[in-house]
């Protein structure tokens, strides 16, 4: 049964309801960036989080045996083989005198800027790439590191650096060039990836 408004009614003319989508569609405009830098704001919280655990773990696992733990990639799977990141830290894999794990609860996914492994963490190691040592204190020695990868996540260059420079800002000094947290400081490191060094090797 269809109800009638009634003579003494009012029902809403087309200009109120204009007016009312017209203050929704304000609100929503200044509602949902805020939403959206929040929602970046945890994620680079949240990826800073674990990289300091994560260097957390490699000093006690060097102040028990000696040493750091051997690169991801020096087991099958290499660097998109999910079950080899950070397997050191679990356990004993490489049978290390004075191991005493493990280190990390968990090895952290961080598929927090989706792609194939875009936004994935792995244990770097000492680490050169090509010729060229991951060195972060200028001495031409390759240093220890966490690298954050970002291949296959889609992203151009300038938006990885975007991202990156928010991480550096939390974590480091503030500048991808320098410090403890790099990214591409110059063209002979890896593209689409940020490092984190966790201590010098000298």
């Amino acid at each position: 049964m269809i109800n009638r408004v009634s003579k003494g009614e009012k029902g809403f003319t087309l200009v109120e309801l204009l007016v009312v989508i017209a203050i929704i569609g304000i609100l929503a405009a200044i509602i949902l960036p805020t939403v959206f830098k929040s929602v970046e704001k945890s994620k680079i919280a949240r990826t800073v989080a674990d990289l300091k655990a994560i260097k957390a773990a490699a000093l006690a696992y060097y102040a028990d045996t000696g040493c750091f733990p051997p690169n991801d990639d020096n087991y099958a799977g290499g660097p998109t083989g999910n079950g080899y990141r950070g397997i050191d830290f679990l356990r004993n894999q490489s049978n290390v005198d004075g191991w005493n794990g493990p280190y990390l609860e968990k090895w952290p996914e961080a598929q927090y800027w989706a792609g194939n492994h875009g936004g994935t963490y792995q244990w770097q190691g000492v680490y050169s790439y090509g010729g060229t040592p991951l060195d972060f204190n200028g001495d031409n020695i390759a240093d220890p590191c966490i690298e954050l990868n970002f291949g296959g996540s889609g992203f151009t260059d300038d938006q990885i650096a975007k991202i990156v420079q928010e991480i550096d800002k939390m974590l480091d000094d503030g500048d991808l060039k320098t410090g403890m947290f790099r990214y591409r400081p110059n063209s002979n490191w890896p593209q689409h990836a940020a490092y984190y060094c966790v201590a010098f090797s000298q």
